[in-house]
């Protein structure tokens, strides 16, 4: 039988948490996915049109699609793991809702971001730049149907799924979520309160050299990113005007997720009993340690100091 703290911190996370929009979010890709996929457009391809397709289908794709869904879904652990050991004060229970919580919009908004992409795709259904490779081979004979479209020789799988890019959103979304989040970390939340004086002085040369390090680091998910949009074109799995689309999609779902996660992050914490929530880092701006720093300005000023 499980233990009664338990129980609790599961009420808690049920109470707490963003679980249902998570819910919503699948639902929404689970009918994007089949449901859209039924009412498929047919984009029209005759001998013509067939030549703007003209490139060689790549034996194998430089992020494969299981490696692309791998990457989304470990930003999740990634985020709430700072969440919980770096940003967090109080008690375990609180950092764990909070991390949870984190968890969820990350997963949340990646499931959205799929399912836009999803419901685009299925609705244009246009060929990608290799669907002559995959439709005829090479050297295949044309032949047209009774509407004067090209008959396939070969089975095209996902040929007419080309715009926009769903590994472009996908990964621009987490590369926007997670490089934002760290960014806001690292910048705003903790390495300005620990490597700066209460005047706002570097510390050291060496505090000055850190949060530019710091700063390569929470910039690895976005140049991973641009790395799985710009192998989209290279593969000829799509064409730049996919990227792009698939890319702006990622940026704008990546930005508003991330503005719901601060403000969440900020504005709200869970009740938890005999914890004030002064007692944590309610601010993004603000933290525990820069209000020490904040008391000995005052008094700098109260001597006249300045």
């Amino acid at each position: 039988m499980p233990e009664p703290n338990r129980l609790s911190l599961l009420a808690t996370l049920l109470r707490e948490t963003s679980w249902p929009s998570l819910l919503v979010a699948l639902l929404a890709l689970v009918f994007c996915h089949f449901v859209m996929a039924v009412q498929k457009q047919n984009w029209p391809v005759t001998n013509v049109t067939i030549g703007e397709y003209p490139f060689l289908k790549a034996e194998r794709e430089r992020v494969p699609s299981w490696a692309f869904v791998l990457y989304g879904f470990l930003l999740g652990p990634y985020v709430a793991l700072i969440e919980m050991f770096v940003v967090r004060h109080g008690p375990r229970r609180l950092r764990i809702v909070m991390a949870t919580n984190a968890l969820l919009i990350c997963w949340e908004g990646f499931l959205w971001t799929l399912a836009v992409t999803e419901m685009a795709k299925h609705w244009v259904a246009e060929p990608r730049p290799d669907y002559e490779h995959r439709c005829l081979g090479v050297g295949g004979t044309i032949s047209l149907d009774n509407d004067g479209n090209v008959v396939c020789l070969y089975g095209i799988g996902d040929g007419n799924m080309s715009f926009p890019s769903g590994h472009s959103s996908g990964s621009l979304f987490g590369g926007i979520f997670a490089s934002g989040y760290c960014l806001w970390v690292a910048f705003f939340r903790r390495a300005d309160t620990y490597f700066r004086t209460h005047h706002g002085r570097w510390k050291s040369y060496a505090a000055a050299r850190y949060t530019e390090l710091l700063f390569i680091l929470c910039m690895w998910p976005l140049f991973f990113s641009s790395y799985v949009a710009i192998s989209r074109i290279v593969d000829h799995r799509h064409s730049p005007a996919d990227v792009t689309a698939g890319s702006l999609i990622g940026i704008v779902l990546g930005t508003i997720f991330l503005a719901r996660l601060l403000a969440r992050s900020s504005t709200h914490l869970p009740v938890i009993h005999g914890f004030h929530k002064s007692d944590a880092m309610t601010s993004p701006l603000v933290d525990d340690s820069m209000a020490v720093s904040m008391d000995g300005f005052d008094d700098d000023i109260s001597d006249g100091g300045l």
